[in-house]
């Protein structure tokens, strides 16, 4: 291919993606739109991977590898695009894969209005086909040219939806080359966990227009030992780097600066949960104030399913106000979930060992509800009326901040 008119640049970082490699990869090459280059990023992988990276590179002349020793998903990226030919990026993570018609449409709208940040919703499942779950960005659908006053305001942090304004994902995305690699100039390296919103966020702050997609194409992957269920001690300072550096690209903005500062916090504060939850056992979801309405659960034998944030409210609720019986408390995970619920928790095929009338089940989401009461009425012949969930309203312990 001739590199000097590629329009796209797509950056792969790859370690140690051995088993998924394959249907990322296939997946890009399967684009509609055919004016890109791949870039695969092999960052010290030491399984297959650079052996499959390698066969994809001499069977099409699209795809370029780059070797490095292990530096960490920045450097990595970081390295995809300074030797990428293209002046659009996108970023797709090994683990992941893509519809066939995603860059066609990003380009599309991309020169169409002449835009510097094309955002798209994504796609996330779980590697054992759980549940999807979709996320789009909470602005509608359309083009910004004013972004200091249509989007900082709520970037970070949207008030009247309680989530992120403009969802802190680099994949779903396609960017100037230009500026991001004025970004990565003086991006901080030592940062692992927020690391797209180290990168998405610093960029925004340098860019004018912006157009919301509200339609998804990239599914990403939620592996279970992934990085952000890990235990890694190094997320106490990887927390201290990460506010200090989207502080500085927040500052000097005059009056917006207060807003940016005030959604950053907000934000640390979920990045801090995430740490007190992996490296102690707390989960800061089940804090707050939370509302439950089970008026026929009075006097029941009751199976307790989930041990997450909605869970351990949902047992107080139960047992103390309720009335009921909790005859067991199950979680298709249960693995360290006793010490964050301070009770025994039990695995998911225990249901079979208890006679109850009701399973009610302890998740916060309508999505996983309907995944979770699927998997149990089908792998355990249990009747779907005898497997309840009521939406609970739940107002966050950091809600005021």
């Amino acid at each position: 291919m001739n590199r000097d008119k590629v329009i796209l640049s797509i950056v792969v970082a790859a370690y140690n993606s051995e088993n998924t490699i394959r249907r990322c990869i296939d997946s890009i090459l399967n684009q509609k739109f055919t004016d890109f280059e791949l870039i695969i990023v092999n960052d010290g992988s030491t399984d297959n991977t650079p052996v499959i990276c390698a066969e994809y590179e001499r069977r099409d002349s699209r795809v370029k590898v780059i070797s490095q020793v292990n530096m960490g998903l920045i450097s990595a990226r970081k390295s995809g695009v300074e030797n990428s030919c293209g002046n659009v990026i996108g970023f797709v993570d090994s683990d992941d894969w893509i519809d066939s018609n995603m860059y066609q449409e990003l380009i599309h709208i991309y020169n169409k209005y002449n835009c510097q940040l094309v955002s798209s919703g994504i796609f996330r499942e779980f590697e054992d086909d759980r549940y999807t779950e979709e996320y789009v960005d909470n602005y509608s659908e359309g083009l910004y040219c004013n972004i200091r006053e249509q989007i900082y305001p709520s970037m970070l942090w949207n008030d009247e939806c309680s989530d992120y304004g403009v969802y802190c994902t680099l994949v779903n995305k396609i960017y100037k080359k230009s500026i991001l690699l004025d970004i990565y100039k003086n991006i901080d390296t030592r940062v692992f966990y927020g690391e797209d919103c180290l990168t998405l966020y610093s960029y925004m702050m340098q860019i004018s227009s912006v157009y919301i997609l509200r339609k998804s194409f990239y599914h990403y992957v939620i592996k279970n030992n992934s990085m952000c269920r890990s235990r890694d001690e190094r997320l106490l300072s990887n927390t201290y780097h990460l506010y200090n550096g989207l502080k500085k690209a927040f500052t000097g903005y005059g009056d917006l600066t207060y807003v940016l500062l005030r959604q950053l916090r907000r934000y640390i504060m979920d990045v801090e949960s995430h740490t007190l939850r992996i490296l102690y056992g707390i989960n800061t979801q089940s804090m707050g104030s939370w509302k439950f309405e089970y008026p026929e659960l009075a006097c029941k034998d009751v199976i307790l399913y989930g041990a997450g944030g909605a869970g351990v409210p949902l047992y107080r609720f139960l047992t103390e106000t309720c009335n009921c019986k909790v005859v067991a408390w199950l979680d298709r995970e249960p693995e360290g979930k006793d010490m964050e619920c301070l009770h025994s928790i039990e695995s998911a095929d225990k249901i079979i060992n208890y006679k109850y009338d009701y399973i009610v089940i302890g998740v916060e989401g309508e999505n996983l509800a309907k995944s979770i009461k699927q998997d149990i009425c089908t792998k355990y012949n249990v009747d779907t009326d005898k497997v309840i969930w009521r939406k609970p309203e739940h107002t966050s312990v950091f809600a005021c901040i």
